[in-house]
């Protein structure tokens, strides 16, 4: 009898107690709506974006009386509101999503590195790669190229396979090439027959004898050049095409008609600075990114520098970085010293990278730090110039400027 009264009490209680949690469940009130999801969620990285619209105080979602306003004001401004969100959104997603592709190579790299060391280092199926190099489009031809800048750089025997005429963007960075393969494989040099005006002539004589002399080739008046730049161009002609009579009309063409960036940092042998600073000026100058880093020596670096700041004025981006004798006398001192005018040349230049100038290349960039100093004083500061362009420590800063410009 004990026991069982026992379990009866217990079960009681149990009961009771089961009751009371369901009655303080009952009374407790609770909110039916469902948690608000951000309308513009960061999904990179989980966070809602602030919203920019005045958040009402509490208590104005009470209903106005009065008519309500008409449903064109209100899909007016919700479009509107919802317009500058995307773009928020949209340009800051573009940049991380940037980033990450900076951090990781795309499958394009990645097969275009693959290809670039199979092409450099594979000596077993040497002709098959070259043969399919030589059939590829030319974008991919480009990223091969970059790719082989940094692997290991290209050479006189891979050059030709490439059969690069139509390309826009041509990476030579850090090759072995000889000058002559160089100037051979993008430019050639023709000969020009001069016309003569026909003139009327008295007699069959006279007109027999001007036949025989219209198609005579002639050679070019010195004073129609500036002798300098005669000089250069005769040396580049003649690294071109060694038989060539060049006592006659001659002209340099190239098959670079599409280049808009060349990159030829780190060039070996080093190149005449005269000659190709010539070339590039007369046959190229519609270059937009040129870069010659460690590609000068002092002979005649400074020359070079002067003669590309004149004749390329469309470009944009220069990198001229790793030459000992780039100091920032050279580039924003006296007069006297300066090698570039930027009151007058290069006003189309945006970019300026000046990595590792200076005696001993500082890598502490002191060198393009006082360049950069000195630019923001001559515009900011003194107002002695309108404008000047940005100096970058890395030439990598010029594409991260790019990608970021996005709207």
């Amino acid at each position: 009898m004990e026991q069982s009264s026992v379990r009866a009490q217990l079960e009681q209680l149990r009961l009771e107690h089961a009751r009371s949690r369901r009655n303080a469940y009952r009374n407790q009130p609770h909110s039916t709506q469902t948690p608000e999801i951000h309308p513009f969620l960061n999904y990179e990285s989980g966070a809602p974006i602030p919203d920019i619209r005045t958040r009402s105080r509490p208590g104005s979602y009470r209903r106005i009386p009065g008519p309500a306003p008409p449903r064109s004001w209100i899909t007016t401004n919700r479009a509107k509101v919802t317009a500058a969100h995307e773009q928020l959104v949209i340009s800051e997603r573009i940049r991380k999503r940037q980033k990450a592709r900076r951090e990781l190579r795309s499958l394009c790299d990645t097969c275009a590195y693959n290809l670039g060391y199979q092409t450099l280092f594979n000596q077993d199926y040497a002709w098959h790669i070259r043969k399919a190099v030589k059939n590829l489009p030319i974008h991919l031809k480009e990223e091969v190229l970059y790719a082989i800048s940094e692997i290991g750089g290209m050479n006189d025997r891979l050059l030709p396979y490439f059969a690069l005429t139509e390309v826009s963007e041509l990476c030579l960075a850090n090759c072995t090439l000889s000058a002559e393969l160089f100037y051979k494989e993008f430019w050639k040099v023709e000969t020009r027959r001069h016309k003569q005006v026909k003139e009327v002539k008295d007699t069959w004589e006279d007109i027999d004898d001007d036949e025989s002399d219209s198609m005579e080739i002639l050679s070019p008046p010195l004073d129609q050049f500036e002798e300098r730049q005669f000089v250069n161009l005769y040396l580049v002609a003649r690294s071109i095409n060694p038989s060539i009579d060049l006592s006659k009309r001659w002209i340099i063409t190239t098959k670079l008609t599409q280049l808009t960036t060349l990159d030829i940092s780190f060039f070996r042998p080093h190149l005449p600075a005269l000659a190709t600073s010539e070339l590039i000026v007369t046959t190229l100058p519609h270059l937009i990114s040129l870069s010659t880093a460690g590609t000068f020596q002092r002979d005649n670096g400074s020359a070079a520098l002067s003669v590309l700041s004149k004749g390329l004025r469309k470009l944009q981006f220069w990198d001229i970085g790793y030459h000992e004798w780039i100091t920032p006398e050279v580039i924003c001192g006296n007069a006297s010293m300066v090698l570039i005018n930027w009151d007058r040349d290069l006003q189309n230049l945006d970019f300026l990278s000046l990595e590792n100038i200076g005696p001993g290349n500082s890598s502490e960039n002191e060198a393009a730090k006082e360049v950069k100093r000195q630019f923001y004083e001559d515009v900011q500061v003194f107002k002695r110039a309108k404008r000047r362009p940005i100096v970058l420590m890395h030439p990598q800063q010029y594409r991260i400027y790019n990608q970021y410009s996005v709207f």
